[in-house]
């Protein structure tokens, strides 16, 4: 039966493999292998806002309190820097909670305050390149809304 397994699993690689170009393989291992470092010293400038600044359409609030969170109907609260990776929180709820969606949520102005200090949590907690917050998606996410978020009215810090 293991021999039939491992059979199985050799002609699933085989199907899957011939289809690929070489260029696609070595890409692969070279992905596998090399982990490129990212560059903490690039400091871009802040450009001044030309026009007039739009409101985004609002999502609902999902800050509970300070250091409290709702997604996918869980509640969870942030206290530590290894919360922000806790490992027995689901993997979107994390990622949620990496958006930072809340910035531009119903009724965010009355959240500044907490929303300035988790910003410079998520900053101090989160290493470069380190956990959920630095996949791409999150990544991408939380940019456009600390963007939004300055565009705002709310003061963005060099840090």
């Amino acid at each position: 039966m293991a021999m039939f397994s491992h059979l199985g699993k050799a002609t699933l690689y085989w199907n899957t493999l011939r289809y690929l170009r070489p260029v696609q393989i070595t890409g692969r291992l070279k992905n596998l292998l090399y982990k490129p470092k990212i560059k903490s010293d690039i400091l871009g400038q802040q450009r001044a806002v030309t026009g007039i600044w739009q409101q985004p359409a609002q999502k609902g609030c999902r800050m509970v309190s300070s250091e409290e969170f709702c997604f996918l109907n869980e509640i969870h609260a942030v206290q530590s820097a290894s919360d922000w990776n806790h490992p027995h929180w689901a993997k979107l709820w994390l990622y949620n909670l990496h958006y930072f969606d809340d910035l531009t949520a119903i009724d965010a102005e009355h959240r500044s305050n907490w929303h300035r200090a988790l910003i410079q949590r998520w900053i101090e907690d989160s290493p470069l390149g380190v956990g959920n917050g630095w996949e791409p998606y999150p990544t991408s996410l939380r940019i456009v809304n600390w963007i939004k978020w300055g565009l705002s009215g709310n003061e963005l810090d060099d840090g």
